[in-house]
Parts: structure tokens; sequence; C-alpha cells
């Protein structure tokens, strides 16, 4: 290959990382700014399962054991502790959401059935840390662990989200870089299933990740077409069809498939 070719290749690599770095920062500023923003607006038990999650951090804090379901309890206000089990949180604010406080002011923790390793990780925060300033120093403190995950992410692995191949897919094809893109368009069409049955959020993505595993394949005819590989093409346009029937009549496929089927 010409010099020319190879330095103007790294350059291009170089400028890339760099936009990568800057792009991340500028993400993990808005993830804290706005986050941390949002926790101390927020009143105490605004979202509606706080107590419950904050009575786990909690007893932790106070026993160093997680809570057992069915047994413990979390007791809202100054009233006595009178069970084994039992931790004591403040009193809601004005504003907070309506929370299942039973007769005695107590409600059961129904979060015990949560791994405890992020609760081990807040207890210390949850141990110095005394009435409505407990609620917010964990919300921030959640926030900080959330942006040191997203400092500390492997490499994929297989475990991310459908969506981190989908955005890859189209940065790659953005790029021109047709053989990486068709690499992450294989991927999401042989995980199919995996897009149907990936948990986040009650499964709110399912309807877009399926979606995408059938135009993964449409994407894949089309790289292969840009490769000049035509038999593979053909396939991957043929599973497509077979996996989305009714494509054609879609306006945002349509155009697609017969640019697809003019050249091939």
């Amino acid at each position: 290959r010409p010099m020319a070719e190879v330095v103007q290749e790294a350059a291009s690599e170089f400028v890339d990382v760099w936009i990568a770095r800057v792009l991340l920062a500028a993400a993990l500023a808005l993830l804290l700014g706005i986050g941390i923003r949002h926790a101390v607006q927020q009143p105490v038990y605004g979202p509606i399962d706080e107590t419950y999650h904050t009575g786990y951090v909690q007893k932790v804090a106070e026993t160093g054991f997680p809570p057992m379901l069915g047994r413990d309890w979390i007791i809202i206000g100054d009233y006595k502790l009178s069970a084994q089990g039992q931790v004591r949180l403040p009193v809601p604010q004005q504003g907070s959401a309506e929370i299942p406080i039973g007769w005695f002011h107590e409600e059961q923790q129904n979060e015990a059935i949560q791994p405890p390793l992020y609760y081990y990780a807040l207890a210390p925060i949850a141990w110095v840390t005394h009435g409505y300033d407990k609620i917010y120093a964990l919300r921030i403190a959640s926030i900080v662990l959330e942006a040191i995950g997203i400092l500390l992410k492997q490499p994929l692995d297989g475990t991310e989200l459908c969506l981190t191949h989908v955005a890859l897919m189209n940065a790659y094809v953005a790029r021109g870089d047709r053989a990486a893109a068709a690499e992450q368009a294989k991927w999401l069409a042989d995980h199919r299933g995996r897009a149907y049955t990936e948990y986040n959020a009650d499964w709110i993505a399912r309807p877009f990740n399926v979606a995408q595993s059938d135009l993964a394949l449409l994407q894949q005819a089309e790289l292969a077409l840009g490769l000049g590989d035509k038999d593979q093409a053909r396939r991957s346009l043929k599973a497509f069809l077979q996996a989305w029937p009714g494509a054609n009549g879609l306006a945002f496929v349509a155009p697609r498939l017969a640019s697809l089927r003019a050249r091939l």
C-alpha cells in the first residue's frame, strides 16, 4: 500500500479515537449534571419504590446483612421498631408519590429479592447520613456509580444490549466501512431470539430490537452488494422478506427494496 494511504488511514483513526473520547466525556458530564439536578429536585420517595431500595441499603448499613423477603419491614417515621428485621426511614415529603403505608406506618420489604452488591456499595453513605439528606446522598451516589460503570465497561463480550450493535452498524455504514458494518448486521440477524428476550425496563425496547434484527438482514444485503457479493445479497434479501412479510408496503423500506432488486 502507498505510504500516503497508510498515513491518511492512521490519522483518520487517531481523529476518530479523540472524537469518541470527547463524546464520552460530554456524555458523562451530561449524565452527572442532569442526574444530580434531578436527584435533588425530586421529592423524597418520588419514585414509588424508593422506600424499598433505601430500606434495603439501611438494613445492610445497620446489620451488615441484606433483608429477608417475607420477614423484614420498613417503618416510616418515628415509630417503635417492634420486630426483627425492621429499619426506620423518614416520613414522605409533600409531593412524594403515594406509598402503601400500613396502619402502623410500616411497609413490607418487597425488594429483598435484589442482588446485594449495589446496596453494599452504598451502605457506607447510608451509615453516615441521616434524614432526607440520606435519600439525596444515595441518589447522587447511584449516579456516580453509573458513571463509573460506563468508564469500566469492558469491550464487547456478548452481554451488551442489541442497541449497541445497531449503533455500531450505523456508525460503520456512515464511515463507509462496509465490512465492519456487515459484521454488526450479521450479529443482529444471528441473535434474533435475543431481540425478543432481552430484558430492559420491562421489555420497552423489544419492538425496536425485533425490527432492527429484521432490518439488519436488509442492511446485510445492501452491504454485501456494495462489497460485490451478489449471492450473499440475494440470500440476505430473501431472509429479510421471509422475516418481515409485507415489508414492501412500508414507506421507509420500499425504496431500499426497489434499489436492491434493480441492482441484483
